[in-house]
């Protein structure tokens, strides 16, 4: 009822007095909102305002904690920030890269198959009557065969595996390594094994002639820095083996691992698509083996 009055109070007064009035009349309703305004703020209504706010006492404390937090702040301390995606790999043609690394095996391997031409065939043979010696001189000579074998397997190996390289056409892929584990993992095993067989063989005759050629006060010392030699050199292929390509993929632990793992692979391809030369093969290895023990054990029947 009041606010019906002060509303036909406020008609009169439009229709009686004019815009004049009208004017002040809306100045002193200004003046009225101004002066809530500033009571909202100052005045005893905004203490109950405080009331009624929730201090930060009196709000409950949440025990729970969500996984999805826990898991953002893991990755904030890990240094991975809030959230993590991971970009996908792009792919290129690596087969440039990987003629490179087999032709670092090529040049190596045909250095290693020259020195080891007058080094096991052409110099004079491991002096000395003893059954000692008979034996390191029957060793010699197969160790000789032996190892320039196997650098000429770790020559066809790779020269064959770059050939294809350059000859078909290479599907992409996110890294060299990835491209040889998955079109060439055998030939770069069998490259690789071969290589390393051939080279400790090597060694392993310098050790010897040092030991039984040498004058007696220079022999020991000689065949100790070629033994240092051998043993830093597995070393030094076995971390360069177990570190892969740096992101945790790896062909194996150790060059015996690798020897394992090429034997297997070697195996699975014979079985699935083996040809009569390579049965043939593997037949006379294991017969060469067996001979190559026998004449080890009894050089007397060599001598």
């Amino acid at each position: 009822c009041k606010h019906d009055c002060i509303s036909m109070w406020h008609v009169k007064i439009f229709k009686n007095h004019g815009t004049s009035h009208f004017r002040f009349v809306m100045l002193l309703c200004l003046i009225a909102v101004v002066a809530r305004g500033d009571a909202l703020l100052n005045g005893p209504s905004s203490v109950s305002l405080k009331k009624l706010a929730p201090t930060r006492d009196a709000m409950p404390v949440s025990t729970h904690y969500s996984p999805i937090s826990n898991r953002r702040i893991n990755n904030i301390l890990r240094g991975g920030g809030a959230t993590t995606t991971s970009a996908p790999a792009v792919l290129s043609d690596y087969s440039g890269v990987a003629r490179s690394l087999f032709g670092n095996i090529i040049s190596p391997a045909a250095l290693l198959a020259g020195g080891l031409v007058p080094l096991g065939f052409l110099a004079s043979p491991i002096p000395g009557d003893k059954p000692v010696n008979k034996k390191l001189r029957c060793f010699y000579y197969l160790l000789s065969v032996l190892s320039l074998c196997n650098e000429l397997l770790a020559i066809v190996y790779a020269t064959v595996a770059s050939n294809k390289l350059a000859e078909t056409v290479v599907m992409p892929s996110a890294s060299v390594f990835e491209l040889i584990k998955r079109d060439y993992e055998l030939p770069w095993l069998a490259a690789n094994v071969h290589f390393m067989f051939g080279l400790c063989g090597f060694l392993t005759l310098i050790i010897l002639r040092a030991y039984t050629i040498f004058p007696e006060k220079l022999n020991h010392a000689g065949a100790g820095i070629s033994a240092t030699a051998l043993l830093t050199t597995i070393s030094i292929v076995n971390r360069g083996v177990s570190r892969g390509d740096g992101s945790g993929q790896i062909f194996g632990g150790s060059i015996v691992t690798l020897m394992i793992r090429y034997g297997v692979l070697f195996l699975q391809r014979l079985r699935k698509s083996g040809g009569p030369l390579e049965v043939c093969a593997l037949v006379c290895g294991i017969v060469s083996s067996i001979l190559t023990v026998r004449a080890v054990l009894s050089p007397e029947q060599n001598s």
